[in-house]
C-alpha cells in the first residue's frame, strides 16, 4: 500500500521501471486485477478495445452509480452511444474549460474536508 501514497503515477512508473515492464504491468490489489500502462500505445489500444469494455463490475460501485454510469455499461449500442455523447457533450474542451472554476471549487472542499 506504501505504492498508493502521494504522487502515484510517479510510483507506479518507478514501480514498472524497476520490475522491467516497458509497456505493461499487472498486480492485484486484494481481490481486484490492476493493470498499468505508461506506454501511450498500449493506453489507447486498451482504451478503444471492446474486449476490455466489459470489465467485472464490483456491486457496491454499480448501486452507487444508480446503474446508469458508462463505465458499467456492457459494450454494445447503448454503450457506443454514451460514448460519443461523453465525447462530444462532456469532454469537447470548450465543455471542460467552461467548468474549471466549478472544479476548482470541489476540489478545495474536497481538500479543506481532508
Amino acid at each position: 500500500m506504501n505504492l498508493m501514497a502521494s504522487l502515484v503515477h510517479r510510483r507506479l512508473a518507478a514501480t514498472a521501471e524497476q520490475c522491467g515492464a516497458s509497456r505493461l504491468m499487472a498486480f492485484s490489489l486484494e481481490k481486484t486485477r490492476v493493470i498499468v500502462t505508461c506506454n501511450p500505445d498500449v493506453a489507447k489500444e486498451i482504451l478503444n478495445n471492446f474486449v476490455f469494455a466489459n470489465r467485472l463490475v464490483k456491486e457496491s460501485a454499480y448501486s452507487l452509480m444508480f446503474n446508469r454510469a458508462i463505465r458499467f455499461t456492457p459494450y454494445g449500442i447503448y454503450w457506443r452511444m454514451l460514448q460519443k455523447i461523453a465525447a462530444t457533450h462532456l469532454f469537447y474542451p470548450k465543455q471542460i474549460n467552461g467548468s474549471e472554476e466549478q472544479r476548482f471549487q470541489i476540489a478545495s472542499q474536497m481538500v479543506s474536508s481532508l
